[in-house]
């Protein structure tokens, strides 16, 4: 399955904040804070919050903030060595 163009660096190893603040950063996109929380419609400084480690996205953000980034949801609590069984059969 071909990942999605907006789908960040393969980095299982990263947690929460550092994987968004990475997808954000991506030369292909290179957005700034700002923009990145105005795409999804959040208010910067809840996205700031994010990347920071200081919240997490309230339950019916963390869906479409996956679909936004372009990756499984599990992406987001899984640690470096866990594989969704979902994501191995999609080939993830």
């Amino acid at each position: 399955m071909k990942k999605p163009d907006n789908a960040p660096t393969d980095r299982h190893d990263l947690p929460f904040g550092a994987l968004l603040k990475c997808w954000r950063e991506e030369p292909k996109r290179n957005w700034q804070v700002k923009r990145a929380a105005l795409e999804f419609g959040v208010k910067p400084a809840t996205w700031s919050r994010w990347e920071a480690g200081l919240r997490f996205p309230a339950p019916h953000q963390v869906r479409p903030l996956a679909d936004f980034m372009g990756v499984p949801v599990c992406r987001f609590f899984c640690g470096p060595d866990w594989r969704c069984p979902c994501c191995v059969r999609r080939g993830e």
